[in-house]
């Protein structure tokens, strides 16, 4: 037990400043590097200081909305970040809202647990929204259906994370109960 425990504090120690961070923040990554790509990536699309709903002043923009988890509420519940607004006398089943920068919407519904630390942003805390929705496609139903009513639905567009290739991985278990593994 003595050379398992050795072995699993000797990993530990070498698996270098995220593991650490894990433990100290909850997060594996920083999240500065992931919005300084997020504003560089989409500066030509979104200026910096907009709100999503200044985008519904182009005639060719469509609607969109983003699903994070508000978890400073209990229960958690999803927000819907949207660039439209729902038609008078029309209520959505969610909370949301167009006033948000489009970098807010991002940030908060991209900041999964343990990867990233939870986004805060006007004394509200979000997390990734699959942690309430994993199927975001179901709120967009709903939104479409409050947007439109009367009108079938006739294109949905859920884009999701995509998939890497596999990786080999040897089949020995490492200490820790294989959480190095399969987190580090």
């Amino acid at each position: 037990a003595a050379g398992a425990s050795s072995s699993w504090w000797q990993r530990f120690k070498q698996s270098g400043t995220e593991m650490r961070r894990v433990i100290m923040t909850g997060a594996k990554y920083e999240a500065g590097p992931l919005e300084a790509g997020l504003r560089d990536a989409f500066r030509d699309v979104f200026e910096t200081d907009a709100t999503m709903i200044d985008s519904s002043l182009d005639p060719c923009s469509c609607r969109i909305a983003a699903v994070a988890a508000l978890v400073s509420t209990r229960p958690l519940v999803p927000f819907i970040f949207r660039n439209y607004q729902l038609p008078p006398g029309s209520r959505s089943c969610f909370q949301g809202s167009a006033s948000f920068q489009w970098i807010e919407a991002m940030r908060a519904s991209s900041a999964a647990p343990y990867f990233f630390e939870e986004f805060c942003c006007r004394g509200l805390r979000f997390q990734d929204g699959a942690i309430v929705a994993n199927n975001p496609t179901v709120i967009a139903v709903h939104e479409a259906s409050r947007l439109f009513p009367g009108r079938g639905l006739e294109l949905v567009v859920s884009v999701g994370t995509g998939k890497g290739p596999a990786e080999t991985r040897d089949v020995r278990r490492s200490g820790g109960g294989g959480l190095i593994d399969t987190f580090g």
